[in-house]
């Protein structure tokens, strides 16, 4: 079963790591990028699936659809501050 869950494809040219048989996401992290350089400074592990992001008030909320929840980033440390279940 590992062997399914650990398969490296791509989204636009950028690595995403998918379950063989759903084509599910199998991680969720988003990355906070130095916009001087470039460079990626830090990944930040939040839901599966992230695929929508909002910054407000010092906060970054991430929708996580395959996680039905919202992972909230104090933008200041880059740190997960708590994550929300979305009850659908």
């Amino acid at each position: 079963m590992e062997d399914r869950l650990n398969q490296a494809n791509t989204s636009a040219g950028t690595p995403i790591v998918a379950d063989r048989q759903s084509a599910s996401s199998t991680t969720g992290t988003v990355s906070v990028i130095n916009l001087s350089t470039q460079q990626v400074v830090k990944n930040i592990v939040v839901g599966l699936h992230p695929t929508a992001i909002l910054a407000a008030d010092g906060y970054v909320f991430v929708a996580n659809s395959n996680s039905d929840s919202v992972s909230v980033i104090d933008s200041a440390t880059n740190l997960v501050s708590q994550t929300l279940q979305v009850q659908v």
